[in-house]
């Protein structure tokens, strides 16, 4: 029995030990089963971990640049550190702190704090600080290494850059910090501007000691955004800034916006908002976005409406006494230089309200309405920045009577100056309402996108309506409320305005918005610039003593830099090697008199005076044709103290 009993219990053991083996690897079958099958991406992924690890280099965010090339918004490459505190080896945390906080200005103990904690948690991401310079990650690499501290990472990052940021933030927008654009061109172009991203796979753990990124084991190049050129000419906005600035802190306004338009394309060169602020919180691009009533800047409108439509001729004459009574208001003229009687010409360069109010009253509500839409009044004119205001009309049926005889010397209606700039461009340009253009082109290495065309909204008045038009502006400046905008030798026209602002449905005395239009050269226009300033302190309150000086400052500027001609010079002749080329023919000079003083020329024809002037100067400017009737300088200055010469031709 004993025998027996014992032959049982190793057999037992025996079958319980393969039992036990067979649950081992049942369990064993199951685990892989469950890792390798069930779990396979969740610990592969914990395997990858632990020795690559992943980036999305970012690529530069395109350019924004001037018509003139300068450079205005660009990404500059950045770095971020990035520390694995599971990677520092004991004790070496606190000398990785005292690195960290030494370079990137930051508190030691904090770091300490957080390095720490991370690493009783078993975290492998620290991001510290905010991104820093290649030359300040270089630094602190190097330390590292000298130390011998691991968990050492670098993440690429970049950083916009805003060269001039006050003088083009309105019109550039700027870049937030998840990387989006958002205001201006940074708002509206943000897709095309923002590239793409790309990838990288890198090994954790080829060398010690160094950056623990081993190495590229995997990299796909981020995309660069495109490059966005504006119509913004460079130098016309410094001109623009600086001018309106001088009188923006001289009269203390609210805000003040300037606008220079190319008369013949619609394109934007310069677009000024003030105040300017680097605080993002508050950027606005008050030509786009402010709404007010314009004043007497939109007489040239109103005039060129009603003599395209025919209720007015050139011809005709009203009596104005300085004052006139529409319904239950009394609508009273500037000062009483306006009373008696005026034409047309005189009641733009005079600005009689009470002119304008008579020829508006000949207006149906219809007719009047149609006009207003026609210049673009009561749209957006579709620039391409972003949040651009327009307040709507009105349904003309439900206007007052007084409605329309306001709104004819510009009170009772609400524009945005970009809305007003591009109507009274039209006026000078023969008719032709433009779309606003504040891009040029866009460009990825090759231009992708070329926006050159002009593109016509509408046709307003006619180009013989227009051309009267203009001699109404020229006599503004040249007799009228807009002399302060008067540059002596140059065709310049312009319109003055002085608005009532109105607070609680009532217009009060001592709160103005000043506003001036000019224009350079009247002739053939080229450049049409519209200021306005907001709520101007002190004894300057109208448009002509606040914004007729500041267009013509910027104007002056202008002529230089583009070397605009003074008034009916239309030939800038230089002579060379004893030849000058006029109207295409070629003169050669008589050399046998040669002078080294300044001859008479007067009576003397172009050859003639040509001739005998081809070795004392290499400048020469003349003005209209015939023979000579005046001569700078005199005759008899010696040779040695001319620089250039000025000749004056007229016909007999």
């Amino acid at each position: 029995m004993f025998k027996i009993s014992l032959k049982i219990t190793l057999k037992s053991k025996v079958i319980i030990i393969y039992i036990i083996i067979i649950i081992a690897f049942i369990v064993a079958i199951y685990q892989l089963s469950m890792i390798q099958i069930f779990n396979n991406k969740f610990w592969k992924k914990e395997a990858y971990n632990q020795y690559y690890q992943n980036g999305t280099p970012i690529g530069h965010r395109g350019k924004i640049e001037t018509l003139n090339g300068e450079e205005i918004a660009y990404d500059i490459p950045m770095y971020q550190i990035i520390l694995d505190p599971t990677q520092i080896e004991n004790g070496k945390e606190e000398k990785a702190s005292a690195i960290l906080s030494e370079n990137l200005k930051l508190d030691k103990k904090q770091i300490l704090r957080t390095i720490l904690d991370k690493k009783s948690k078993k975290s492998k991401y620290y991001k510290v600080g905010k991104s820093i310079s290649v030359e300040t990650e270089s630094k602190i690499k190097k330390l590292f290494i000298k130390n011998k501290i691991n968990g050492f990472f670098v993440g690429e990052d970049t950083k916009r850059i805003y060269p001039n940021f006050y003088i083009f933030n309105s019109i550039t927008g700027f870049v937030g910090g998840d990387k989006k654009g958002k205001y201006g061109i940074e708002k509206m172009f943000d897709k095309r501007l923002k590239g793409a991203k790309g990838f990288s796979r890198v090994s954790k753990f080829k060398e010690k000691y160094s950056l623990s990124f081993g190495g590229k084991e995997e990299f796909i190049s981020p995309k660069d955004g495109q490059t966005i050129v504006l119509t913004i000419d460079y130098t016309m906005q410094h001109i623009l800034y600086e001018e309106m600035y001088k009188m923006f802190e001289e009269t203390k306004s609210n805000w003040a916006a300037g606008v220079i338009v190319e008369a013949n394309t619609g394109k934007i060169l310069a677009m000024v908002s003030l105040p300017a602020t680097d605080n993002k919180v508050y950027i606005k691009n008050n030509v786009i976005y402010n709404t007010y009533e314009p004043g007497s800047v939109f007489k040239p409108l109103i005039m060129g409406a009603a003599l395209d439509e025919g209720i007015v001729k050139p011809d005709d004459i009203f009596y104005c006494p300085g004052k006139i009574k529409v319904y239950d208001r009394t609508i009273k003229d500037h000062d009483n230089s306006t009373i008696g009687y005026l034409t047309l010409k005189k009641i733009i360069s005079k600005s009689s309200n009470v002119g304008m109010v008579q020829i508006g009253e000949r207006f149906s509500k219809t007719s009047f309405n149609n006009w207003l839409h026609r210049y673009g009044f009561g749209a957006p004119t579709g620039i391409k920045l972003f949040k651009e205001s327009s307040l709507k009309i009105g349904n003309p049926k439900k206007w007052s009577g007084v409605k329309i005889p306001t709104m004819s010397f510009g009170q009772g209606i609400a524009v945005t100056p970009i809305q007003l700039a591009m109507a009274l461009t039209s006026v000078v340009n023969g008719g032709i309402l433009y779309k606003p253009r504040i891009v040029e082109r866009i460009e990825d290495g090759d231009i992708i996108f070329d926006n050159n065309k002009p593109e016509i909204r509408n046709r307003t008045i006619s180009k013989e309506t227009s051309e009267l038009i203009k001699t109404y502006l020229r006599d503004v400046v040249e007799n009228g409320t807009g002399k302060n905008a008067k540059i002596e030798g140059y065709d310049i026209g312009g319109k003055t305005g002085t608005s009532q602002k109105a607070e609680n449905g009532k217009y009060g005395k001592g709160k103005y918005t000043a506003s001036f239009v000019g224009v350079l050269p009247l002739k053939k226009p080229k450049y049409v610039a519209l200021v306005v300033y907001d709520e101007p302190k002190g004894k300057k309150i109208y448009g002509g003593q606040i914004a007729a000086p500041v267009i013509k400052n910027v104007f002056e500027r202008i002529a230089k830099y583009k070397d605009i001609l003074p008034n009916n010079l239309e030939t800038k002749t230089v002579i060379l090697n004893g030849e000058t080329a006029i109207e295409n023919s070629e003169i050669k000079a008589d050399n046998s008199n040669i002078k080294n003083y300044m001859p008479n020329l007067i009576g003397k024809t172009k050859r003639e005076a040509l001739g005998e002037i081809s070795n004392i100067t290499q400048n020469v400017e003349i003005e209209g044709e015939g023979k000579i009737t005046f001569q700078s300088p005199k005759p008899g200055t010696p040779k040695n103290k001319i620089d250039k010469v000025y000749l004056k031709f007229q016909e007999k």
